[in-house]
């Protein structure tokens, strides 16, 4: 299928739709000039197969995140029952959710996760536990760059520290998203934005404001190139995976060269028009973190 632009009037399949998508300016993440862009999001069902993840997969999984669009939907139930009850969520999901990262991403160690967000339209005050749909093109993670644009202190640094160990390993990060209303998702669903079609160099760094954040998030201006996705009518047996972060691209992974910076998976939750009357989105979401040891040489 050849690459679709993510601006208006590209709508190709059934569940496509038009949105309004917040980015940021053109070199100021404060810019008004980003807001209320349209752009079609395009249905990934009708374009990315569904995962199933089993153990001693070889894994087309770390293909697709590394090398392809960053993003992919896995098949998988949890034994949550509420997941406003966070900790139930605790008890149960996270060690589901570690054991689904572990067999998605078999070259690498698993750390245990740094928690969970609970998010919904009716949260008024964003906690560390509970916030709303997070509306603006953003990435959570960055290095630190030069002016020519390379990497001058990595994001896993300054968090997990830059010992002997520490310093001579390459750090992933994936997030976990998935639907949890007790009927498919019919509102305000998270758009990821496939990483093919990034220009590297448009993309913007500043400090975190998010809770107890540490280091850059990344964010970026408009472009026509851009081709978001979403997967329309998620259910609470299936999950979103996408690529926040990777210290060392690898040269056979996109955008893989020594010294550059990493190109994460953007995304942002998007209104659908006309569902207002529609039962509210309620997703949780986990961010994991894996490491494997750096090639010698």
């Amino acid at each position: 299928m050849e690459n679709e632009s993510g601006k208006v009037g590209r709508i190709a399949a059934p569940f496509d739709f038009e949105g309004l998508v917040n980015y940021s300016g053109q070199s100021d993440l404060m810019d008004p000039s980003g807001m209320n862009c349209p752009v079609t999001v395009l249905d990934a069902r009708h374009r990315h197969a569904r995962l199933e993840a089993r153990e001693g997969d070889d894994s087309s999984a770390e293909d697709t995140l590394f090398r392809g669009c960053g993003f992919l939907l896995a098949k998988h139930a949890s034994a949550v029952v509420e997941w406003t009850d966070h900790e139930e969520v605790k008890a149960k999901y996270y060690d589901e959710a570690n054991e689904l990262v572990r067999c998605l991403l078999p070259s690498f160690s698993v750390m245990p996760s740094v928690g969970h967000i609970y998010r919904a339209e009716d949260v008024t005050e964003d906690s560390t536990l509970e916030q709303g749909p997070a509306q603006y093109v953003h990435n959570d993670y960055g290095d630190d760059l030069d002016e020519d644009g390379a990497v001058v202190n990595r994001w896993c640094d300054l968090v997990f520290g830059n010992g002997s160990d520490t310093g001579n390993r390459r750090m992933v990060g994936v997030n976990l998203w998935r639907s949890v209303s007790r009927k498919p998702l019919a509102r305000m669903p998270l758009a990821v934005l496939d990483r093919r079609t990034i220009d590297r160099d448009a993309l913007l760094y500043q400090k975190n404001p998010g809770l107890h954040a540490k280091g850059n998030m990344t964010a970026m201006p408009p472009s026509d190139d851009h081709e978001w996705n979403y997967y329309p009518d998620m259910t609470r047996e299936e999950v979103l995976v996408f690529l926040t972060y990777d210290s060392d691209p690898q040269p056979n992974d996109l955008f893989g060269s020594k010294g550059a910076p990493f190109t994460p998976t953007m995304h942002t939750a998007v209104a659908i028009s006309d569902t207002d009357h529609l039962h509210q989105r309620e997703s949780v979401e986990m961010r994991y973190f894996a490491y494997s040891p750096l090639p010698r040489g």
